[in-house]
């Protein structure tokens, strides 16, 4: 499959070829504001995080990449509830029910849980889910722009549908794990109260997020493997989307 990649000359190459609409104008906007945010994201820790292998040093990292992107990884993680809206009024061809699932599990761990919490956010996991999620969406919304004006080059189709397979994990990894630090503080947080009795952090993560957790990664996991298999198939023959083979 790659052999016949490589030699095609649109591989690396966008096409344009669809009409600009209202919908397209409003796709584009939101998917220009997430890419800006979450490349200003990877700048941010590309150039504030301690990498060189001679002064690396884990508890730095891990204390200073919260103070470092948390803010803005807040705010993107925010704006992302736009798409239910979006896919609510099919201005984005996802599935409404998958969409907000996906944003609810986001953001039970960095709204309700890693920014509320000093000790959750010092820790290593965070910079685990940060880097995961930001290596996903830097491929993912450039792709989705591409794909709203015509083609995405095949390569960046290729690895926006392989990135998953390892990103999806790791990223789980960080979630799970941030989730897991949170119960220390969790039995003293109270999310809120219904008829005397206090809901906190911690019954949210024993009996919604740790038992839902599994079996929605499950699905999204394998999810990603069979898109992943359906577009290597697409990429093998270049014709089936949309480009020439001469």
């Amino acid at each position: 499959m790659f052999g016949n990649l490589c030699v095609k000359p649109n591989m690396f190459s966008p096409t344009f070829d669809k009409p600009i609409t209202f919908k397209t104008v409003v796709q584009l906007v939101y998917n220009l504001a997430q890419t800006s945010g979450w490349l200003y994201i990877a700048y941010l820790l590309i150039s504030n995080l301690p990498y060189r292998l001679d002064s690396f040093n884990s508890d730095v990292l891990a204390t200073k990449t919260f103070p470092t992107v948390g803010k803005q990884v807040v705010f993107q993680c925010q704006l992302a509830f736009v798409e239910i809206l979006l896919a609510l009024f099919h201005i984005i061809p996802s599935n409404v029910t998958v969409v907000i699932s996906q944003l609810i599990a986001r953001n039970i761990v960095i709204l309700v849980t890693v920014n509320r919490h000093l000790i959750v956010q010092q820790h290593v996991a965070v910079f685990i889910f940060i880097l995961a999620w930001t290596l996903t969406e830097i491929v993912r919304f450039p792709w989705l722009i591409f794909k709203t004006l015509g083609q995405p080059p095949a390569i960046l189709t290729y690895i926006r549908y392989a990135s998953p397979i390892v990103l999806y994990p790791l990223g789980g990894i960080g979630e799970f794990w941030s989730m897991y630090n949170a119960q220390s503080v969790g039995e003293k947080d109270i999310l809120f109260t219904v008829m005397e009795y206090n809901f906190t952090l911690q019954n949210l993560i024993h009996y919604v997020y740790f038992p839902l957790f599994f079996p929605f990664f499950l699905y999204l996991y394998v999810n990603a493997i069979t898109n992943f298999m359906k577009q290597s198939k697409k990429l093998g023959d270049l014709r089936s989307l949309g480009y020439s083979s001469k």
